[in-house]
């Protein structure tokens, strides 16, 4: 703050179901007591909703009077850096964060995509996830440092609400188009960081769209999803984490 200024910080951090969990406890108590928690407010008449989806974790920032502006809720790191680059910051916060829930692994298991054991992505006995929750966050700025971000892009595949395209498009067009953004080759690459959540449609679509960009060369591995399970929103922020302090070992 002392540095930039509180105007001149936005914040781009990603969530998943941070809020849940108390929407949860809200409902039980109100079906309990008729009541819903002191401080909870619901939706309808005068009072309205302060911890739903969404609203975590950028919600806890607005008490503090140097609030920094802008704040997005998708945790994109190419998003901060076009915050940068188009002037309207010096510095963004930008991570994520996710917390466990209920409904969150009620629905995994109702898709059947939970594994019986831990998770053992990318084998041929993988068998689903495990769910997990984390935070990781950075500061991302201008200045010039040991780490950079050469390049990223997004896509949608839009082909199923709940399953990947078989033949991993929406994941091989995210990847070539962060390549060229980032004025690289396939073969610039020394190590890709697979998603790797463990499940059979997943592994199986990244491994193609993978081979598809990068042929069988190039070092990959899911270093995250067996360790801390699927932290959700905060998956690619602690990921990163654990890549920067695998670097610094090397």
């Amino acid at each position: 703050m002392r540095r930039y200024g509180a105007n001149r910080i936005g914040v781009v951090m990603g969530t998943s179901t941070s809020g849940i969990a108390e929407t949860e406890n809200a409902v039980r108590s109100l079906m309990v007591s008729g009541e819903y928690p002191e401080g909870y407010h619901d939706q309808r008449g005068a009072r309205r909703i302060g911890r739903i989806c969404g609203s975590l974790p950028p919600k806890p920032v607005a008490r503090f009077p140097q609030y920094p502006r802008p704040v997005h809720r998708v945790v994109t790191p190419f998003l901060a850096r076009r915050l940068l680059n188009l002037g309207l910051c010096d510095a963004v916060v930008v991570g994520g964060v996710d917390s466990l829930c209920k409904m969150t692994v009620q629905g995994f298991a109702s898709l059947e995509a939970m594994a019986l054991e831990y998770c053992r992505p990318l084998t041929a006995t993988r068998d689903g996830i495990n769910i997990g929750e984390g935070a990781a966050i950075f500061l991302m700025s201008r200045d010039v440092g040991e780490v950079r971000l050469l390049g990223g892009a997004g896509s949608s595949d839009a082909h199923h609400i709940s399953a990947p395209h078989p033949q991993g498009d929406g994941a091989f067009r995210a990847m070539r188009d962060a390549l060229l953004d980032g004025r690289l080759q396939a073969t610039d690459i020394d190590y890709l960081n697979l998603h790797g959540t463990g499940t059979p449609q997943n592994d199986s679509m990244e491994c193609i769209a993978v081979n598809r960009l990068f042929g069988d060369g190039t070092p990959c591995s899911s270093t995250c999803k067996s360790m801390t399970g699927h932290t959700l929103g905060a998956a690619a922020a602690l990921e990163l984490l654990l890549l920067l302090v695998i670097i610094e070992q090397w």
